[in-house]
């Protein structure tokens, strides 16, 4: 009697904890749409009204000093989403993150993801799909990290930097 006593009741809180484990982990998502946080997509910050719709990974920092080191000044936590790139955003990052010189000069984290501009002009998020989809690697002169503290045009909206992406001029 005692051991069946003990098998249901063990039973019953097992199947407790199961339906009370989803709840749990509902309570902790947050929409990436959520405007309480100062979100920062593909390395860009946008505005409240920015939406969006599809992501591959969503990072919070929420950390003060975290956002005091990383140079942000915001009274929001941070969002950090990462939605889904082009093959050539992926060969840039290649060749970038193999050298060593930007390796021992960039001071984030490198999982942090950092937008491209071309030839010195921001590529937008809105944009992207028309500027990026012609671009190949034969067609790229150079590429070069852009700090947001070294450059004035993208500190506001890109604070971890910018790769620019000098292309080849037609002879």
């Amino acid at each position: 009697m005692k051991l069946s006593f003990l098998v249901v009741s063990t039973l019953i809180g097992f199947t407790a904890f199961a339906q009370e484990a989803p709840r749990r982990s509902q309570l902790k998502f947050r929409s990436v749409n959520d405007t309480s946080f100062f979100r920062i997509v593909n390395g860009i910050v946008v505005n409240n009204d920015y939406k969006i719709t599809a992501y591959n990974s969503v990072q919070y920092i929420r950390d003060k000093s975290d956002l005091t080191k990383l140079g942000i000044k915001t009274d929001k936590p941070i969002m950090l989403v990462n939605i889904e790139g082009f093959k050539i955003e992926d060969q840039v990052d290649s060749v970038l993150y193999s050298d060593p010189e930007f390796i021992s000069k960039f001071t984030y984290p490198l999982n942090y993801q950092l937008p491209i501009a071309l030839d010195g002009k921001l590529v937008l998020l809105e944009n992207k799909d028309r500027l990026l989809s012609n671009v190949s690697l034969n067609k790229i002169e150079r590429i070069e990290y852009q700090s947001s503290k070294r450059s004035e045009v993208f500190s506001d909206k890109t604070p971890f930097g910018v790769i620019n992406v000098i292309l080849k001029k037609n002879d």
